[in-house]
This record gives structure tokens, sequence and C-alpha cells, in this order.
């Protein structure tokens, strides 16, 4: 049985967290946030508090402005009005590259992979979103050591999700289709956007997907 999270009140009203984060910075904050196309207002005072290891869900019908906010929050859209805080810091004039690499990843509704690259290949591309490493480094070789990092740490990922590696390692692009975790760099972020995922996986794939998020939320990286 799911033992229930109690919500406690926090400073910013009417925002809950759950108990365990109660006395820790929120990772996700966003006040009076709002986006206007043209005369129409996709998006008006949306405001949210999810704390450091919450797991909190966004809900509505169809145009209610859900994808939105996440356009928003990743920068796709630069909002009307509002702010956007991250670890307690203003993300205003961030591009969508800099949101990344400063915690924020997402997946999207439609799950699009490489199809000339394997399952594997595919996971490894979120690692280089913070490789040090530049044009030079990657023609003359110099940063064989990061990239045995990289492939390490892709191969240990794959692990986690109870997967058969040597089969994945060499696979075909569709074998992982169903799973929305490929682009984003687990280690490295404080926050997930994951985007209706159960449209485009096959039904066994469901309960390892929410084990995932338990795990994650457990281990302080907060899920919307």
């Amino acid at each position: 049985m799911t033992q229930k999270t109690k919500l406690v009140p926090v400073t910013r009203e009417p925002a809950l967290l759950p108990e365990r984060d109660a006395d820790k910075s929120p990772v996700l904050e966003c006040i009076d946030l709002g986006i206007t196309f043209g005369g129409l207002k996709a998006v008006d005072s949306f405001n949210i508090t999810i704390g450091r290891t919450e797991i909190a869900g966004l809900i509505g019908p169809n145009g209610a402005g859900k994808t939105t906010i996440f356009n928003l929050l990743t920068k796709v859209y630069q909002p009307t009005h509002g702010t956007i805080l991250l670890n307690g810091k203003d993300i205003q004039g961030l591009n969508t590259a800099q949101i990344n690499r400063a915690g924020i990843a997402r997946t999207f509704q439609n799950i699009r992979l490489w199809k000339s690259m394997t399952v594997f290949e595919n996971v490894l591309v979120a690692k280089h979103m913070r490789a040090k490493q530049n044009v030079f480094s990657a023609i003359f070789r110099a940063n064989a050591k990061e990239e045995a990092r990289m492939q390490e740490e892709t191969m240990e990922l794959l692990k986690e999700q109870g997967l058969d590696i040597e089969e994945l390692a060499a696979a075909a692009y569709e074998i992982g289709r169903p799973l929305p975790w490929q682009h984003l760099d687990m280690g490295f972020t404080e926050a997930y956007l994951i985007s209706e995922w159960q449209k485009a996986q096959r039904e066994e794939f469901t309960p390892m997907c929410f084990d995932l998020c338990r795990r994650c939320g457990v281990c302080g990286e907060a899920q919307v």
C-alpha cells in the first residue's frame, strides 16, 4: 500500500509542500506567470511551488494551457509577465539551452528519436549537453576520457531501468521508442517536466516509468 504524503503550508501562500520538503527551499516556483498571444491570454496568473522531492501533476482539459506552461518553463516561449524561480534564482533572460544546463529537463508528447542511432546512442546524446569539450578537442580526439565517462554513465542509467544492456547497446531505436526518458540527463537534473508520456508507450512499460518517478522523487529530483 502506498503511504500518503502529508502536505504542509509554506511561506508563499497558498503553497503546500510535502512535509519532508518543508525545511528546504522549493526547487521550482512560478509567480503570476502568464503569456499573451495578440489579444489572447493563453496563460494568466499561473502560480505553483514544487518541493525538492515532490511529484506533482498539472491537470486540465485540452486547450487549458498545460503545454504552454511547459514551454514557458523551458523558455520555448518567453513569458509576457511573471517570474520563474529555479532553486530560488530568477531564470529571466535564459534561453532554452541555458535552462536545460541550469537543471530543467522535459519530454514531449510526441517522442522523436534518431532512427539511425541505437537506443544506447539516443540516451548518450543527453550527456553531451554538459560535456566539457569543444570543436578542437573533438577533432583531435582529446576528449577520449570524457567520452568514456559519458558512455559509462549511460550504461549505468540503462542498468538502473532493469534493461538488457547487451541487447540495447546494439538494438534499433524502435525498442527504446516507448521510453520517455531518453534525452533527460538524469544525474544533473533538478526538475523533470514529463508531458503525457503514457501516450507513446506500450502498456508493459507503465509500471517501470511510475517506479522511476517515485525513485527520482526520493532522490531529490522534482517532477511535474
